[in-house]
């Protein structure tokens, strides 16, 4: 039986089990979602959008979007890369024929973070760049038009 009082400093678990999380991420990444999950579902978010920050391959789409909502909240500035990165993703996933509505519903959010950290005018000069970089994906640049963008 483990000791988990010991190792928590009380009747809590949940230090020890963010080390043993910690430990095992560091000899296996892959585990990196669980840990992320564990932070947030305590309550440490910031930890939480660190882990994430370091091991972001490892986690998955949803989880990531997940993170990135919850962070536009508190720290928008944060999450304006982080987003950029998923448009860009997005637009030239060429295996996903719904690419642009995806690229479109996310650039809502990040229209959102750009606002919400007092730089509107850069999100409008983000999607004029946009448009001269992708002026060769005319109906991606229609599915933006339609949209109001």
């Amino acid at each position: 039986m483990i000791d988990t009082a010991g190792a928590a400093g009380g009747d809590d678990p949940t230090g020890w089990a963010l080390e043993v999380l910690r430990d095992r991420v560091d000899q296996e990444p892959v585990y990196a979602s669980e840990l992320v999950g564990v932070l947030v579902a305590v309550g440490r978010e910031d930890e939480a959008w660190q882990e994430a920050l370091r091991h972001r391959r490892w986690l998955g789409g949803p989880q990531w979007q997940t993170l990135l909502e919850r962070r536009a909240v508190t720290h928008p500035e944060e999450v304006i890369q982080p987003y950029r990165d998923l448009v860009e993703q997005a637009i030239l996933n060429s295996a996903d024929k719904r690419r642009y509505r995806r690229a479109v519903a996310l650039l809502a959010a990040l229209r959102a973070a750009y606002q919400a950290a007092g730089e509107a005018a850069a999100f409008g000069r983000y999607l004029a760049e946009m448009r001269v970089t992708h002026k060769r994906r005319p109906t991606f640049l229609k599915t933006l038009d339609a949209a109001g963008l």
